[in-house]
């Protein structure tokens, strides 16, 4: 397994290699806060914004990437995750985005 480290204490990895994360359906995103499932979307086009509950980890089950937003109206740090990776970052996120 492979993993990447991206920006401060931000940790990817393919979906497949954790697949007891991925607990929604494919297609959707999974938001976790300290492993536990809180939300999901379905994918989020470039350029739009969804506000959620508060999480600090995304399962990308989508065939587009997805962005992690510190604030919910999609402003504040950000990070990426590519389809099919799930996403752990130290700040908390509370919406995704299109990118």
């Amino acid at each position: 397994m492979a993993l990447a480290i991206v920006g401060t204490a931000s940790v990817t990895t393919p979906a497949s290699a954790d697949a007891a994360k991925i607990e929604c359906f494919g297609g959707e995103n999974c938001l976790y806060r300290n492993d536990t499932l809180v939300d999901f979307s379905w994918p989020i086009p470039g350029g739009q914004c969804h506000a959620t509950a508060v999480y600090d980890m995304l399962g990308n089950n989508t065939s587009i990437t997805q962005r992690m937003w510190e604030n919910d109206n999609c402003t504040g740090s950000l990070a990426d995750v590519p389809p099919g990776h799930l996403r752990w970052t130290s700040t908390l996120r509370r919406s995704v985005g299109g990118t």
